[in-house]
């Protein structure tokens, strides 16, 4: 028997090594080599598989039925740190994969899911070598780090009806070249692709509420993103740190921009804002070194604590009536700024919120001002402001 076997096995690798594309052919047959025993446990909807006796070969096949009943679950860490393993073929009807069930499976490089898969548990799988995923139709969760750190994997085909991509789910996937969502998909949760640099564009879905903190920083290679109409809120730094990116729409409804969401977005030339916008949070572009003109929407606020600091280039800017709040050190640092009119309207600027603005000659303040701090603006600048109003008398205690 045993000599039947590795003749069998010999010829299966000669086939496969001279026609690849016949691999998934051999899979039922390579499987029965190594194949272990499964200990399985009750559930609901028939057994769940929580470990195995034997050893795992390369190739495990998955049973839709173990002692008559239906493999509903593979458990917790059920198949972790199998050395050997390089393809699963997983059973239809199977609608749970649980917590690092095949976590750190480091030869893993296929995996066959099946229909009726509905959740995959968060750090499922961590796999190095993994190459491309097809889901489902009917997944509906895939779990925190889920796909962590698959620095393989080049291609993510997500099912039509996905609910949730959970946190830091593909976070350090750098293999991964696109991606698109289904159109349903209201959740991607922080850090969801962060340090995926080899990601080039992003089109989000229509149906997007929220996009988590970090979820595309360090995501070096992208230059282009299409936001989703219907987003009205982006997180902190959910771009941060995309060098490539150069230019940006914000979809009309969208009411704020979080923190740092463009920090460090060294080739953002071009920023299109909605008119919905109300307020611009703390560090959004700070750093932004290409950015040279920027024109804010009518219904604009509050601008944040740093938020467009360090941006070398920018040397024009236009404020809209509705602002009231300038924050502190908010356009600090950018060296061609020449000249500024200040909307009626603004009530608050911030302590050294055009400090080391070192080419600005030429500031106009409004009547409504009732407030700057300390070092706002730097010594040698010409002020005007109308006759009489709080500006006017902080101009002439200034000189």
């Amino acid at each position: 028997m045993k000599n039947k076997l590795i003749l069998l096995a010999s010829i299966v690798v000669t086939v496969i090594l001279a026609y690849p594309l016949a691999f998934p052919v051999f899979v039922f047959l390579m499987s029965r080599l190594n194949q272990p025993d499964f200990k399985t446990r009750p559930c609901d909807d028939g057994v769940e598989i929580i470990g195995y006796e034997g050893e795992v070969g390369e190739i495990l096949v998955i049973p839709r039925r173990i002692h008559g009943r239906q493999v509903s679950a593979i458990g917790d860490s059920a198949f972790e740190e199998c050395d050997l393993l390089i393809s699963v073929k997983l059973p239809k009807g199977l609608q749970t994969i649980g917590e690092s069930a095949f976590a750190f499976c480091y030869k893993l490089k296929y995996v066959e899911f099946s229909e009726g898969l509905r959740r995959i548990e968060d750090e499922a799988f961590s796999c190095a070598e993994l190459t491309s995923v097809v889901f489902p139709e009917s997944l509906l969760e895939i779990g925190d780090k889920a796909f962590f750190r698959c620095e393989s994997l080049t291609s993510v085909e997500f099912p039509k009806g996905l609910q949730t991509i959970g946190d830091e789910a593909f976070c350090h996937c750098s293999s991964l070249p696109g991606v698109v969502f289904p159109e349903s998909l209201p959740v991607i949760g922080d850090r969801a692709f962060f340090g995926c640099s080899s990601l080039t564009s992003v089109e989000f879905p229509k149906e997007l509420q929220t996009i988590g903190d970090y979820a595309f920083a360090y995501c070096n290679s992208i230059r282009s993103v299409t936001l989703s109409a219907g987003l009205q809120s982006i997180g902190d730094s959910v771009f941060s740190s995309c060098g490539s990116l150069e230019e940006i729409t914000i979809p009309e409804g969208t009411l704020s921009i979080g923190k740092g969401t463009f920090a460090y977005c060294n080739s953002l030339r071009s920023v299109t804002f909605p008119e919905s916008l109300k307020s611009i949070g703390d560090f959004v572009f700070d750093s932004c070194r290409s950015l040279a003109v920027v024109t804010f929407p009518k219904g604009l606020q509050s601008i944040g604590v740093f938020a467009f600091s360090n941006c070398d280039l920018l040397e024009e800017v236009t404020f809209p009536e509705s602002l009231q709040t300038i924050k502190g050190f908010a356009f600090s640092g950018c060296d061609k700024l020449e000249r500024i009119a200040l909307p009626e309207g603004l009530l608050e600027i911030g302590e050294s919120a055009f400090k080391d603005c070192d080419s600005l000659e030429d500031v106009t303040l409004p009547e409504s001002l009732q407030s700057i701090g300390d070092e706002a603006f730097p010594r040698y600048v010409r002020f005007s402001a109308p006759e009489g109003s709080w500006a006017a008398e902080w101009i002439k205690k200034r000189q």
